[in-house]
């Protein structure tokens, strides 16, 4: 069953387009990027990534998912989430699944791992994109510290921070990470898909508790300080301390706890309420 869906998900026009999207966006983001550190040799990445972006062409990939999980990759994993049993039950083809024989609950599973499948997927272009545009400008080296980057000629003094081995593994680990911060997201807009024939209201219901978790967690206080690592959004950019050696990887923990919690009970509950659902055939 679940051959059939991905046969049948990656015949649609919607994966497609958001694939090449993703491939896109990450080729023109990367590209500007990395002419711009080429311009100004020793810039350093954003927020907590103090790396030096000519140093390798793998800063660039990172940088590139970084951006991206902001915005880019949300808007992927609700797509993918929101639409599959929502657009079933639109179309009035749910019906017709139904009545073969296989249980509600495997279907609603090949459902999520198809959409699993092709937001990975969607994912990964980002990264691998970004990075082999990195590559093609600053070569595969070892990332330096902006901090010991001289801003003469592009020269880099002191020794790298981490080895290409070193940081490969940790980029992989980093995008795993992404992935997983889209968990909760996920589980609401899976859902929201079930109890809702209208795949824009699942969607947008899905991003509008996500951006009220950000905007939450973006408030003073002591009862925000409470909440806050039960939030969706929480330890969002934990990963970016992996590229800083000897930091607590303490926020990568909870982040995933969290997001797993989160996943635990949304599918379980859409599991629970696609079994009792009424679907007239």
């Amino acid at each position: 069953m679940i051959v059939a869906e991905l046969s049948k998900q990656l015949r649609r026009w919607r994966t497609l387009v958001l694939v090449g999207l993703c491939v896109v966006i990450a080729l023109v983001v990367a590209v500007f990027m990395a002419q711009s550190a080429h311009n100004h040799p020793g810039i350093r990445g954003p927020h907590n990534l103090d790396v030096s972006l000519t140093s390798s062409g793998l800063v660039i990939g990172i940088v590139a998912l970084f951006f991206a999980s902001h915005l880019l990759t949300p808007i992927t994993f609700l797509v993918y989430y929101a639409d599959p049993m929502a657009s079933e039950a639109k179309w009035g083809s749910l019906r017709y699944l139904l009545v073969r024989p296989v249980s509600r609950s495997r279907v609603l599973g090949a459902k999520i791992v198809v959409s699993t499948l092709l937001a990975v997927a969607s994912l990964l272009a980002i990264p691998i994109v970004a990075s082999l545009v990195g590559i093609a400008f600053f070569g595969l080296h070892s990332v330096t510290s902006a901090d010991i980057a001289a801003g003469h000629g592009g020269a880099l003094l002191g020794r790298p921070i981490l080895s290409v081995l070193g940081t490969v593994w940790r980029f992989v680990v980093a995008t795993g990470y992404v992935a997983l911060d889209s968990g909760a997201l996920a589980g609401i807009a899976v859902l929201l898909s079930v109890v809702t024939e209208n795949v824009l209201a699942a969607a947008a219901t899905a991003a509008g508790v996500y951006v009220l978790s950000a905007i939450v967690e973006a408030l003073p206080g002591n009862f925000v300080n409470t909440i806050s690592p039960a939030l969706p959004t929480n330890d969002f950019d934990a990963w970016l301390y992996l590229f800083q050696p000897g930091t607590s990887l303490s926020g990568m923990t909870q982040g995933a706890i969290t997001q797993v919690v989160w996943l635990v009970l949304t599918l379980g509950a859409a599991f629970v309420v696609f079994n009792r659902k009424d679907v007239k055939c």
